[in-house]
């Protein structure tokens, strides 16, 4: 199946990692030898599989768009370790947790993704406190203990997909920017300090459940959101 996509569109695929032994072993003979050390070195299964699914589906996705098998796809990793096609035809991003993976797809513009199921931790609003910005951690803070941890991964999500985006990694001070991430909608990104590569950025933000998705580009049109059938890949 082909896919295409517009220069001013950007597509996000959602996916579940739940593959059996005969699905992930064609899912792992489309990864090179770099992503195969990578999977393997991680101490429980349950991670091997997620990376396997993860870098499978971004090479099944990208063959579509490009058509070109999934396994003649080769990457670089830029100076923060941020991947992207050696053609540079598509900018993409990645982002696995909890058994889930979603993969945000651009023509021209580079964009973040992240994903992270909510859950209670006991260091919430210190974490909140020391990276946030302080408008972000007010709201945390201030916010009722049930709605709490939804507002944490709301803001953690939104950063992380700044982040990833920008491909700043360490390089970028988390509180030097501030998010306000609004269901279903596109929300600015603020820039509180001097960095110019946080001008510009817009968040959308889009939960799903206790589980926790945020796009970052710098187009404020709606993403369109597909669910990836991994069973279907070839």
């Amino acid at each position: 199946m082909s896919l295409t996509i517009a220069d001013h569109e950007t597509h996000v695929w959602l996916a579940a990692a739940d593959a059996g032994e005969e699905l992930l072993a064609r899912l792992t003979a489309m990864l090179d030898d770099d992503e195969r050390r990578r999977a393997a070195s991680f101490r429980f299964d349950a991670d091997r599989r997620l990376s396997i699914v993860a870098r499978a589906s971004v090479r099944l996705l990208l063959s579509r768009y490009l058509s070109r098998p999934p396994h003649r796809l080769y990457f670089l990793r830029g100076p923060e370790g941020k991947p992207r096609l050696e053609t540079g035809e598509l900018e993409f991003n990645v982002s696995h947790s909890s058994g889930r993976v979603a993969i945000a797809v651009s023509r021209g513009e580079p964009v973040g993704i992240d994903l992270e199921k909510g859950r209670t931790m006991p260091d919430l609003l210190d974490i909140a406190g020391r990276y946030f910005a302080k408008g972000e951690a007010e709201i945390v803070r201030a916010a009722a203990e049930e709605e709490r941890v939804a507002h944490f991964f709301a803001f953690w999500t939104a950063k992380e997909a700044v982040i990833k985006a920008v491909g700043g990694g360490l390089s970028l001070d988390l509180t030097s920017f501030e998010t306000r991430p609004s269901p279903g909608r596109t929300t600015p990104v603020q820039n509180l300090g001097s960095d110019p590569r946080l001008d510009g950025w817009e968040v959308f933000a889009f939960p799903r459940g206790d589980v926790h998705v945020a796009l970052a580009s710098r187009r404020t049109n709606m993403p369109t959101i597909r669910t990836l059938d991994l069973s279907a890949g070839k």
